[in-house]
């Protein structure tokens, strides 16, 4: 099954000739004149289901044009032909982008319904946006750790009470399997919330690492994106980056931990030294999420977008305004290798930050740090 599935990946084509995961790789395929424009004349502060809304009758491709210079250029651009099957207009919410649906996806950015279209949103309603996004963010973070703090409160009270009330007495029952699956039913929350938590910090890492400072690229721009905690951990390690490292070390015990609750109902068909194996080993685990979950909270420098940098249409919103789109519009037919060191060379250092752009709009922009763009 696995080789039909890497044969079948190897033999469809991308169009593209390097991953798109990283900001950088994304913005060599971001030049188009008409594309840039739709992406300005979005609100600033849109969130994403605005843009889903403003930008639903837009449809893009990766393809070659002329750009006015003469030049042949790669990226992506406007789609010529409208759809005009019932089908494929039922479909009208995806972005399209021929050919590059499956190689952007796999790369960890989501491809939306996000449109193109004028600014609409009203200035007295943005903050209100933000704020409910901000309370969204807040009450899923706090249901992870309300149900961590419960999970693990269930596991002390089993392991030291002796009482026999109605619950221990339906814990202790080892002629069904209803204690398990109620265990394992409350790994699986915690490790999809974990697992939702380390994506979201990862995403998010270089946009914080160019708003605190101003990065180098293969500290910012040219991170690329990983899709399995296994993978993000180590390469978290190597880079130094302490909170994707915490929270890919959680991801992967969120997979341990499922293991281990289902072994906490002790039954008279199991060792007690293998439960409490499982007992230990569990309240190590949601402990040292706790504080990993706490320092989440604490950390300093919370960026506050209009939306998450999670998909195509948001981090390109936040590049439409770039200067970097014409000093990288000619590396998108480069490999990754040699983009790399294209714009390694550049010499040049990043930033995020609130900016004006040429038609005097403040945004949220990744552009070169203010010392370079001055130079």
């Amino acid at each position: 099954m696995l080789l039909l599935f890497w044969s079948i990946e190897r033999r469809q084509r991308s169009g593209l000739f390097s991953d798109p995961s990283s900001i950088a790789s994304l913005s060599t395929l971001f030049h188009h004149p008409e594309v840039v424009r739709d992406f300005q004349n979005l609100d600033p502060d849109a969130s994403k289901a605005d843009m889903e809304v403003l930008l639903e009758k837009k449809r893009y491709r990766l393809g070659y044009y002329t750009h006015m210079d003469g030049s042949e250029r790669h990226g992506i651009v406007p789609a010529v032909k409208e759809p005009k099957s019932p089908q494929q207009l039922r479909r009208k919410r995806t972005l399209r982008v021929t050919n590059t649906f499956q190689a952007l996806n796999t790369s960890g950015l989501r491809i939306p319904g996000t449109a193109i279209g004028h600014r609409v949103s009203k200035a007295e309603d943005r903050p209100i946006s933000v704020k409910k996004r901000e309370i969204y963010h807040a009450g899923r973070d706090c249901f992870l750790g309300g149900i961590t703090v419960a999970t693990l409160i269930i596991i002390v009270w089993h392991y030291l009470n002796s009482n026999q009330n109605a619950f221990e007495r339906w814990l202790n029952n080892g002629k069904h399997f209803g204690p398990r699956v109620f265990f394992s039913i409350l790994g699986v929350l915690i490790y999809s919330q974990w697992k939702r938590l380390e994506r979201d910090i990862c995403i998010l890492q270089p946009f914080r690492a160019l708003n605190l400072g101003a990065p180098l690229a293969e500290r910012s721009i040219l991170i690329e994106r990983t899709l399995s905690p296994f993978t993000t951990l180590f390469v978290s390690i190597r880079r130094k980056r302490v909170y994707c490292t915490l929270a890919a070390l959680d991801g992967v015990l969120a997979e341990i931990l499922i293991i281990t609750l289902s072994g906490i109902p002790f039954n008279d068909g199991q060792l007690f030294t293998a439960f409490c194996v499982s007992v230990y080993l569990s309240i190590s685990i949601l402990s040292f999420m706790l504080l990993t979950l706490l320092a989440v909270f604490l950390r300093p420098g919370e960026l506050k977008l209009p939306h998450t940098p999670n998909t195509i249409g948001s981090v390109l919103s936040y590049l439409c305004a770039s200067i970097t789109l014409k000093d990288f519009a000619g590396l998108s037919t480069l490999n990754n290798k040699m983009k790399s060191r294209r714009i390694k060379d550049m010499g040049r250092r990043y930033t995020f930050d609130v900016l004006r752009d040429g038609d005097g709009v403040m945004r949220w922009t990744i552009d070169y740090d203010r010392d370079d763009r001055e130079a």
